[in-house]
């Protein structure tokens, strides 16, 4: 199967989502209409898109595209490593959890403010070890704790 991906002015410079663009749409209606999930992008979710795209798209204004493209486990070690600093919660946590992410951005999420990405980078078998250690002796949260000694 071929997919034909199109991207416009996904996500550049200060303006973002300009009209007429389909990389936020979700195939759909922004306005939550029947025609798709609002602010999803099929691109930032697709195995298919180029590595180019993917990071273009890490940058769109639209936290949820950010998420898709987090949890891609195509997207670029470099646009991970990005993404990581993200200021949503939600978009670093998908970083944790992807198998993609690089061990030394696994090492410094550990430290992160928001327990669910401590606990999303517990559970990441990319993980260094000495990560881990730290996490299981050291971290407030009983289950970033509980999390890190299954390795």
């Amino acid at each position: 199967m071929k997919i034909k991906l199109t991207l416009k002015d996904c996500g550049t410079g200060a303006g973002g989502f300009k009209p007429g663009n389909t990389c936020a749409s979700g195939g759909g209606s922004s306005s939550g209409g029947s025609g798709g999930t609002p602010g999803r992008s099929p691109a930032a979710s697709s195995p298919h898109t180029p590595p180019d795209a993917l990071d273009k798209l890490s940058t769109n204004w639209d936290a949820f595209v950010r998420i898709d493209v987090a949890k891609n486990p195509k997207t670029p070690s470099a646009t991970l490593d990005k993404l990581s600093k993200d200021e949503h919660g939600r978009v670093r946590y998908e970083v944790a959890q992807n198998r993609s992410t690089p061990p030394d951005t696994l090492a410094a999420m550990s430290k992160d403010v928001d327990v669910s990405v401590r606990r999303g980078v517990a559970d990441n078998p990319n993980t260094p070890q000495a990560t881990l250690a730290r996490l299981a002796s050291e971290d407030d949260d009983l289950g970033v704790r509980v999390a890190a000694e299954r390795f």
